[in-house]
């Protein structure tokens, strides 16, 4: 059975509660980058609901 695809609020609330999280520890957009090894434009796509996230690692 393949996978649902999340729906654009599932997303939406995930790219919300990552950026408050990473604004709280005072950590910069290009400092996430670097730790999850991304670019900037990933994070911040991320952050505002414009690409999803995958479970694979």
């Amino acid at each position: 059975m393949p996978g649902r695809k999340p729906s654009i609020e599932r997303q939406r609330r995930l790219g919300a509660e990552l950026r408050r999280m990473r604004e709280h520890i005072g950590m910069t957009i290009n400092e996430a980058a670097t730790l999850h090894r991304t670019d900037r434009t990933t994070v911040s796509n991320t952050e505002s609901a414009r690409s999803g996230v995958s479970g694979a690692a």
